[in-house]
């Protein structure tokens, strides 16, 4: 059924780790923009927003790294 070769199969693991990078990033983003409207509107801080920001972050250059690697 799936009849693709090596390098196809490359292509595709690259295609899904520049998919999951993109979206590691908009995540990333949505996080601090929730953590400065709550700080700035609501004069609260919630430092769980920062943590998943921060995570997001990390785990996205590590795609890049490994995207450096292959």
């Amino acid at each position: 059924m799936f009849s693709l070769s090596v390098f196809e199969w490359c292509g595709v693991i690259f295609n899904f780790i520049y998919i999951l990078l993109f979206a590691l990033f908009g995540m990333s983003a949505t996080y601090f923009v929730r953590f400065f409207y709550d700080f700035w509107f609501k004069n609260k801080m919630e430092i769980s927003y920062i943590i998943k920001a921060g995570v997001c972050t990390v785990l996205s250059v590590i795609c890049y790294g490994v995207i450096i690697f292959l």
